[in-house]
């Protein structure tokens, strides 16, 4: 139960400062904790296609930018 504008970021985390309102210090992302661990993905079809794209490419090969951010991460995880 996610708002539909927070998706992104807290499904990536975000670097500081990287909108209004972003904590100075950034924010650790769901997939960033689930690294070497288990994330559970529900209702995708759901979610705004901008983000099913960007979701696609995590599964694909296990990176994502975040908000705001630059460099790709790479994470382990099993979807």
């Amino acid at each position: 139960a996610i708002a539909p504008s927070l998706f992104e970021s807290e499904l990536f985390g975000y670097v500081g400062g990287s909108f209004t309102g972003a904590q100075k210090e950034g924010k650790v992302g769901f997939f960033e904790a689930a690294n070497k661990g288990t994330i559970f993905l529900d209702e995708i079809g759901e979610m705004p296609l901008s983000l099913q794209v960007k979701l696609l490419d995590f599964l694909q090969d296990g990176t994502f930018t975040k908000v705001g951010g630059t460099k790709k991460q790479k994470v382990n995880t099993i979807t």
